[in-house]
């Protein structure tokens, strides 16, 4: 005999799970989650961050366009998906003003932004949620970030990790 334990209620349907480094990951056909090592259910992931609201201020930056989104960060080093993208265009000696909002669970928000005129974010400050930054100049080198495709993890029928990757399909879909 072996004593059960409660973790979640409320499952619907089947559930999936895989195990990876001490934690599982689960869907059912309407949740995912996690339980961790200290056998707590947690969100699976982060969520995505609200749009990042933007203002124009002082800086050296040229003139042109630019496109900011920021990602959230856990305090375990997860991130999210990205907001999404806001354009703003600047004068000549221009800045970002970036308020990043609130984001449930982050530990941190990171700010990316494009060069003049370009479509590659890159990695500008990391800030904590609710605050704002300045953005006076734009590094473009460094850790780069392609939005596409990231999104929170679906409720899915499959879940599976290789590589360094967790992978989930619904349907005929990975």
């Amino acid at each position: 005999n072996y004593p059960a334990t409660v973790l979640k209620t409320g499952i619907v349907g089947t559930v999936t799970y895989e195990y990876v480094n001490g934690e599982v990951y689960f869907s059912d056909t309407v949740a995912t989650g996690k339980i961790n090592s200290s056998l707590t259910v947690v969100p699976w992931g982060c969520p995505n961050p609200q749009t990042p609201v933007l203002a124009p201020t002082t800086g050296t930056m040229p003139i042109g366009e630019y496109t900011v989104y920021t990602v959230g960060v856990l305090s375990t080093g997860e991130e999210s998906g990205s907001s999404e993208a806001v354009k703003i265009t600047l004068p000549q000696g221009g800045g970002i003003t970036v308020n990043v909002g609130t984001l449930a669970n982050a530990a941190l928000i990171r700010i990316f932004v494009t060069s003049t005129n370009g479509t590659v974010g890159y990695l500008q400050d990391s800030v904590v949620p609710g605050s704002t930054a300045t953005i006076t100049s734009v590094a473009s080198s460094g850790r780069e970030y392609f939005p596409e495709f990231t999104i929170p993890a679906p409720v899915s029928n499959i879940i599976k990790y290789y590589r360094g990757r967790i992978y989930v399909v619904i349907g005929a879909f990975v």
